[in-house]
């Protein structure tokens, strides 16, 4: 039996080097833009309390860590989502 090409392969055209422009990464890109211009017209001190922890350090660094623990979180959530649809199909 003759080996049958992929799916990825039929879809691909003569000019598709592999990139395609969809509508999640659009989205993201536009989330990132506007994320990175609000933390970087936050730039003042302000006071930060996490349980006992009580700390006055720049907007900037409160505001990219929190992004990036959402970040953590989200790709998380999406890579368990992943693992059980594979365990279910």
């Amino acid at each position: 039996m003759p080996d049958m090409p992929s799916k990825k392969e039929l879809r691909k055209g003569p000019d598709d080097h592999g990139f395609q422009l969809n509508m999640r990464a659009v989205v993201g890109g536009i989330i990132a833009v506007a994320l990175v211009a609000f933390i970087a017209g936050n730039s003042q001190d302000a006071k930060v309390q996490f349980l006992f922890f009580s700390a006055t350090m720049p907007l900037w660094i409160v505001l990219t860590c929190t992004a990036l623990l959402g970040a953590a979180v989200g790709a998380l959530l999406t890579q368990r989502r992943q693992r059980r649809k594979q365990r279910n199909a």
